[in-house]
C-alpha cells in the first residue's frame, strides 16, 4: 500500500524502494542457495515484493532508464526463480493456502499487464540474419524504439530518444555488405 502512495507523490520514496528491490531480488535464477526462500510457506511475501516491483514499473515516476530495465529482469528472475526448487508440498493452512493462490493469480494478472508496458523489439541479432540470406535488412515494426545498424552491427533496445548504455555486440563483429555494394 505505501507503494502506491508513494508513486504518486515523493520521487526520493520511489528511489529508496527502487534501491531496496534491487537489493534485495537478484538476477540469478536457479541459482543455491536462493537469496529468497523458494519455500512455498514463503509465497505471500515473495509475491508482495514482487508485485510491489511492477506496480514500481508500471507507474509512470520511473523514466526509461538502464535502472528501470535492470529491475524489469530481476522481477522476472525472481519470479521464474521461485520455480527452480524441488517439488514442495504447501504446509500452510487451507485460508492461508487460498489467499497465497489468490496473490499469485493477481501476481500473474499483473505481469499479463506488464506486457502492455513493453515494447515490441523484435530485431533479429547478427548471427540470425546470416543464417536467412534473403534477409537484407532487419524487420522494424511500426513504433518499435528499437534501432539497428548495419554499418556498425550494434543494436539498440532502449527507446531512440534516449541514449543507451546497453547495447548489444554482434558474434561477429563484422559488417554485412549492403544491397549496393552486392551489385543488385
Amino acid at each position: 500500500e505505501r507503494i502506491e502512495i508513494a508513486k504518486y507523490s515523493d520521487s526520493q520514496q520511489i528511489k529508496i524502494f527502487l534501491s531496496l528491490l534491487n537489493k534485495s531480488l537478484s538476477v540469478q535464477i536457479g541459482h543455491r542457495p536462493s537469496i529468497i526462500s523458494r519455500h512455498t510457506a514463503a509465497i505471500g511475501p515473495r509475491f508482495r515484493l514482487l508485485s510491489m516491483g511492477l506496480s514500481l514499473l508500471q507507474g509512470d515516476n520511473l523514466p526509461n532508464t538502464p535502472a528501470k530495465t535492470v529491475l524489469r529482469e530481476r522481477v522476472y528472475a525472481a519470479t521464474l526463480d521461485f520455480f527452480c526448487g524441488p517439488p514442495i508440498c504447501p504446509s500452510q493452512a487451507p485460508i492461508e493456502l487460498r489467499g497465497d493462490i489468490t496473490l499469485l493469480m493477481q501476481y500473474w494478472q499483473r505481469m499479463h499487464y506488464d506486457k502492455k508496458h513493453l515494447s515490441v523489439n523484435t530485431v533479429p541479432l547478427a548471427d540470425t540474419m546470416e543464417n536467412n540470406p534473403a534477409s537484407t535488412s532487419p524487420p522494424m515494426t511500426s513504433g518499435s524504439g528499437a534501432a539497428y545498424s548495419v554499418q556498425s552491427g550494434w543494436m539498440n533496445t532502449f527507446n531512440s530518444n534516449s541514449s543507451s548504455i546497453y547495447s548489444k555486440r554482434s558474434a561477429t563483429g563484422e559488417t554485412r555488405p549492403t544491397q549496393s555494394s552486392q551489385g543488385g
